[in-house]
């Protein structure tokens, strides 16, 4: 098929700079790879390619400022809040993370749409004074959300001058400093700028394109199908018409030709799943019979709701068809960290006699652990039942422990979080050399490796920072890093089935797309809480809400389907857990515009 990057590589070889002096910005790193592929189908001759770049790579040069990682961020931000807090009224490291990360991230898109922060900060002050101006009224919540709104524009002010100072930011800080330095950047001898593929820009990258535009050092390439650009109720084309009528550097230049896909003759099938596991099903043996009859076809699986990847792969065919995932096995999702999560528990609820039995009879069910200690020569499973017997609640450690090295290693009591991460560390080597010696899933082994250097960095940040106190501030440390580590899988990303997530998709066609998740409340997400800045400031100061969310999506789903020939569009039908079963809005649309 004929896709759009095939498509932005013409534009790219017939433009008049030579290949060296044009740089291309992408919104995502994958992108990079098929876009560096459709250039070989363009160029005969060797050439030197292109710059092509990711717009958070573009934006962090062009800010000077080196990323920083989350870690670091809230690490910086806790010694700024135990600076400026009064000692008596400040929270644990543990309480911190309750509220810091949202308010972060309140900070950056505060950033990144250029809000002028003593102005918002001046009306959230106004408007919290305005709700708890009555004395009588003035409940001791009120008057704390007062005076902590009171402390936030120091927080803000204090933050961004130590991360500026050590010449390093959060994104939304790289964001506002890019604008900054944009008047350097443009006296420069700049190469040709071709931006590809935006939707829902910031300010700042409104102002860096506009401006880059205007000076005639760049052009624009818009992905969007042109029955949804005219169609002037069409969500998907939301945020490039709005460019299109308020931008004066593409009113004043010729429309760019838009494709026309969409109103080609396509198969669409929308089928109700029975909760949402048989959605899996489902759509791996569409998945696998699309891909036996049409091989030379692209095929896509897009997971709406990322956690239904296990099911996924549980049942797909692994010797019928080649897949390949991009998204990467979410950590958090693994039996090891289950593990974790349950030993950090009991050591939270370990008491002077000992541990609750309860706990421990929960932590020995792990199957992990049940083999780890079993194989090793420990009767845990012995010991227990004898306790049970008794009616103990509490398990003293000494039972538990002096019988061998894995017994040790979990139940020997502990002074202080310096040897809690030492222990973590002991039984983190332990556990990967038992995996390695009962040559055990090499999955589990790879997996085991990667908690190992999770703890290592917890102990070099306990070290470094000293800000760790307790149990559960470990606990929420860990499961922050854990959070944002995936286990990678590898594959040919350019042929076989491709099961992703929607955002992955960006900049990417197939012949045949299958979606699952299509439901209220996961496609598009709907009314989401937002931590700190209501609907109708961030309405004010031009910040998104809900509603450009909403928009987001439904760019990213039709964009999708757009050049698509077989589509499958896959929802639960039936209510479970929060959600209630009602089909996505993008369904009505497509049957409200059935052809």
């Amino acid at each position: 098929m004929q896709t759009f990057l095939d498509d932005v590589a013409k534009i790219i070889t017939a433009s008049q700079d030579e290949l060296n002096r044009i740089k291309v910005i992408v919104p995502t790193i994958r992108a990079i790879d098929f876009l560096k592929s459709a250039l070989k189908k363009q160029i005969d001759i060797p050439q030197f390619a292109p710059q092509i770049i990711s717009v958070e790579q573009f934006i962090s040069e062009l800010s000077g400022l080196k990323k920083i990682s989350k870690i670091d961020l809230i690490s910086s931000f806790y010694s700024i809040y135990q600076e400026i807090a009064p000692k008596k009224e400040q929270d644990s490291l543990n309480e911190f993370f309750a509220w810091a990360p949202s308010l972060l991230q309140e900070f950056n898109e505060i950033d990144a749409q250029l809000v002028d922060p003593k102005s918002i900060f001046a009306f959230m002050g106004a408007v919290d004074k305005i709700e708890n101006w009555q004395k009588e009224t003035r409940d001791l919540l009120g008057k704390h959300s007062v005076e902590f709104q009171s402390k936030v524009p120091n927080y803000y002010n204090r933050l961004y001058s130590k991360l500026l100072e050590e010449q390093k930011g959060y994104s939304g800080m790289h964001y506002r400093e890019a604008v900054r330095n944009l008047g350097f950047y443009l006296e420069s001898d700049l190469p040709s700028h071709f931006f590809v593929g935006f939707n829902a820009l910031t300010h700042a990258e409104e102002t860096i394109f506009q401006e880059l535009i205007a000076e005639g050092k760049a052009e624009i390439i818009w992905d969007i199908d042109l029955e949804f650009f005219e169609d002037s109720l069409h969500s998907a084309a939301y945020f490039i018409r709005s460019y299109f009528n308020n931008w004066n550097v593409l009113k004043r230049k010729k429309k760019q030709e838009f494709s026309n896909h969409f109103s080609k003759p396509k198969t669409i099938e929308i089928i109700g799943a029975v909760k949402n596991v048989s959605q899996a099903q489902i759509a791996v043996e569409l998945a696998t019979k699309i891909c036996k009859e049409y091989p030379n076809e692209s095929t896509v699986l897009v997971l709406g709701d990322e956690n239904l990847l296990h099911p996924t792969l549980a049942v797909l065919p692994h010797e019928e068809i080649p897949w390949n995932v991009t998204m990467g096995y979410p950590l958090r999702d693994t039996t090891l960290f289950s593990f974790y999560s349950n030993y950090l528990e009991l050591q939270e609820s370990r008491e002077e006699g000992g541990y609750p039995l309860n706990q421990v009879k929960e932590l020995i069910q792990h199957a992990l652990i049940d083999t780890f200690l079993e194989r090793s020569g420990f009767p845990i499973k012995k010991i227990l039942g004898k306790l049970e017997k008794s009616n103990k609640r509490i398990i003293s450690a000494e039972v538990l422990t002096g019988h061998n090295r894995n017994a040790d290693l979990l139940f020997t009591p502990f002074e202080g979080v310096t040897s809690f991460l030492n222990r973590m560390l002991a039984l983190s080597d332990g556990l990967i050399e038992f995996y390695q010696n009962q040559k055990r899933d090499p999955v589990l082994v790879s997996c085991s490796n990667t908690f190992n250097s999770i703890w290592k960095l917890l102990e070099e940040y306990h070290l470094e920072k000293d800000h760790i106190r307790t149990i559960a501030d470990i606990r929420v440390l860990f499961n922050d890093w854990v959070e944002k580590e995936k286990l990678d899988f590898t594959g040919d990303a350019h042929s076989g089935l491709q099961i992703m997530g929607v955002l992955e998709t960006r900049l990417l066609d197939f012949d045949n797309v299958i979606i699952t998740h299509l439901n209220e409340g996961i496609l598009p997400f709907g009314k989401t809480p937002f931590s700190w800045i209501p609907f109708d400031v961030r309405k004010k100061f031009g910040m998104n809400t809900f509603i450009e969310q909403d928009h987001l999506y439904a760019y990213h789903i039709f964009r999708l389907l757009q050049r698509a020939k077989n589509i499958h569009l896959l929802y639960n039908s039936v209510p479970e857990g929060l959600f209630s079963g009602e089909n996505s809005l993008f369904i009505v649309q497509f049957e409200y515009l059935k052809k």
